[in-house]
Formats: C-alpha cells, structure tokens, sequence
C-alpha cells in the first residue's frame, strides 16, 4: 500500500483533514472530517486558537476511528486563498552531480531562485507549482529525475499570499508542533484534484465556497491569474435572507431545495416567509447577480474569447442549478467537477483530495521558507506522532 498523507485545509467554513494516499494516480481516503465553524478575530483573519483547537478535535476523533497506532503520515497544509498572486519566474542552474545526472537539489535550486525573483513586499511564498522544465536545450512538461543534463532551467508559477495571513496559518500549525512539508492555496489545490483527467484546455475556475469565491484563469494547466471576492455563498445567501424577509436558516432551505431549478410542480413555496418558488427564486438569482457581475467584469478584463468554459467546485456547487444558472448568466457553458472520491464525496473536500494527489508528484511544490521540509527528526515532533 501507499504510504498514507494527512490533508488539513484552514476555512472558516470549517477545518476540513482528509487522511488517504495515491495509488496508480488515484486517491484513496481513509478518513474524512470537518470541524465547527471557525470564528474570526478582531482583524478578520481566522482565529488561532479556535483553529489549533478544531485541529486537535479532529486528530483525536481520527484516532479513535483509526487507532492510536496509526500513521497518518506527513501533513499537507492548504491556506485560504484570500488575495493570492500567482507571479511567473524562470531560473536556470548548473547540475551538482558528478556526471551531471539531475537531482532534486538542482529542481530545490532553480525554485529557490524562482522566489526571490518573483518576490513582493507584504506578501509570501506558498508554494511554486512548475510547468516547464528545459534539460540543457530539450524542454520538457515533466521533471526527470536522473537525466542527462549539464544545466537545468526550469519555469513556474509561485503563488503569494499576503504575509500577515500566511503568518497566522504557520503559528496555527506550529503552535501543535506539526510542520507540514507541503503548503498550498486552495484554489490551486482544487486545480490540482483534476490533474491526469480530461479538463479544457483553457477555462475559467471557480471555488464557490461558502467564506470566498476565487476566480480563477487556468490554460495548459497553469493557474494564471487569479481574484478573491470577500463575499461568498453564505453572504449571497444572507442577500436572499434579507431581501426575503425570511430566517437565515429558512434561506438555506430553500437554496438547497430549489435553487435556480424551475419547479412547474411546487406552485407554492412550502416554507412559511415564501410567497411561490418563481417569486423567491427570482430573489435568489439577484442575490446571486454580483457573482455574475465579476464573472463578466474579469471575462472582460482578460478579454477571453467567449468558448472559454466555467469550471465549478465547492459548495455552492450543491445548489440546484446553479450551474446553468451561471452559464446563461455569462453565455459560457458550464461544468461541475465531479468529486465521485469514496469517503469524501462532497465537494468541500475537494481542495484536500487535490493536496493529497500532488503529494505524488515527482517533485516539490512547497517553498523553502521557514525550512518546512518533512525530515525525520521533524516528524517524530508533530503532533500526530506524540504518544
């Protein structure tokens, strides 16, 4: 069996661990759980001690169900994706070996340089995710460890978040003694999920998660550019509430329920603040509209030809018809991924399954600051491998 990896995304929503491993391209979950809604602190940003408290709960409740002499491998850390860049670099080095055979210390060089090229101020590197690697003047898609070359150069984007926040997510981590060898952004985690199936050459990707929606170009495989809204499901939802006169809780209802799905059956609304299905679904799609408003606004900002498709996961993927909803919206058609994951089906797990599969890769995608490599002498310190 492969070895196993433990998946942890930080979200208001919830701190989601996805424990599984990789076998033949394929992730295989042995356990997957959610927390209680984090709350925030005075400056916005997720509160560390309920954080490191949720992840504590949630190593406990996995134990019990798995034993006390589990494995649960090293950790993958996946950050909010608030404000992220995505910035290109290049750097090119000489090989180290002898005979010049590539090694990952020459892939761990080429990266090192590609961060402080692609550097700036206030925020940090999380992650590089590579997409074109040149032995000597052969380019190629993918890292060949073992390679004949005198010189490798290698292209990739890293990814940015603001300091303060990625501050936060590392203090929530080491403050329970777990270094995580990899860090990623959600949205590029979520990318990472459709890595080896059939996806569009180019399309526009959207995390429609109940804190943030993140818009996001992808061509070739590569995150390009990327926008967070402040605003995500739960405040579109709120709109409706509002707009409704009806309870937040009753909003939700009917959101899951009925969403934008036309209902010749249901003349009437069965919940008590709506008057018919079309009257209120009606609210529901001008609640929904600022999200259509974006999606138009970064359509015309990156001038994208109109065959471009929207991709869709997260959450608010579970509302009926908000897909077509969206496509008619923005005259674009329109796609759900679709998490079929035995044991984490929903798609809110979906960016912990994208971590989970690049921890497979042949190479790393985690920067080098603050040395978060999962060495030996780390991982007898983390939390899940204290008795």
């Amino acid at each position: 069996m492969a070895n196993n990896v433990t998946a942890i995304e930080l979200a208001r929503s919830g701190i989601r661990m996805t424990i599984g491993y990789v076998q033949n391209g394929k992730v295989f979950v042995l356990q997957a759980l959610q927390g209680d809604r984090i709350p925030v602190d005075s400056d916005g940003g997720i509160s560390v001690k309920a954080a490191e408290e949720s992840i504590a709960l949630l190593f406990e409740t996995a134990r019990k169900a798995l034993g006390r002499d589990f494995d649960f491998g090293p950790v993958i850390a996946v950050f909010p994706g608030r404000h992220f860049r995505s910035r290109e670099g290049e750097a090119t080095t000489l090989t180290v070996d002898m005979l010049n055979h590539i090694r990952q210390l020459d892939y761990s060089n080429c990266i090192s340089m590609i961060q402080k090229e692609t550097r700036e101020d206030g925020y940090a590197a999380v992650c590089c995710a590579p997409f074109l690697f040149v032995y000597d003047n052969q380019a190629r898609g993918d890292f060949l460890p073992g390679q004949v070359s005198e010189k490798l150069t290698v292209k990739a984007d890293c990814l940015l978040l603001e300091s303060n926040d990625v501050h936060r997510y590392r203090k929530i981590f080491n403050d329970l003694d777990i270094y995580p060898y990899l860090e990623l952004v959600d949205t590029y985690a979520g990318l990472c999920f459709l890595q080896g199936t059939s996806i569009p050459e180019k399309f526009l990707f959207l995390s429609l998660c109940e804190d943030h929606v993140s818009l996001a170009l992808v061509e070739e495989r590569r995150l390009l550019f990327a926008k967070t809204l402040e605003d995500g499901i739960s405040d579109f939802v709120l709109d409706f509430a509002k707009r409704g006169k009806a309870p937040l809780p009753e909003a939700w209802q009917f959101a899951r329920l009925f969403g934008f799905v036309p209902d010749a059956e249901h003349v009437f609304s069965p919940l008590p603040h709506a008057t018919t299905i079309d009257s209120a679904r009606t609210e529901l799609e001008k609640a929904f509209s600022p999200l259509l408003a974006s999606l138009a606004s970064l359509a015309e900002d990156l001038r994208l030809e109109q065959n471009v498709p929207l991709v869709l996961f997260g959450s608010g993927t579970e509302i009926p018809g908000i897909d077509a909803y969206l496509s008619e919206g923005c005259g674009r058609e329109c796609y759900i991924v679709n998490n079929n994951t035995i044991g984490a089906r929903s798609q809110d797990f979906i960016p912990c399954l994208g971590a989970i599969k690049a921890s497979s890769l042949p190479y790393q995608l985690s920067s080098n600051e603050g040395q978060r490599q999962a060495e030996d002498e780390v991982i007898r310190k983390t939390y899940f491998g204290r008795n």
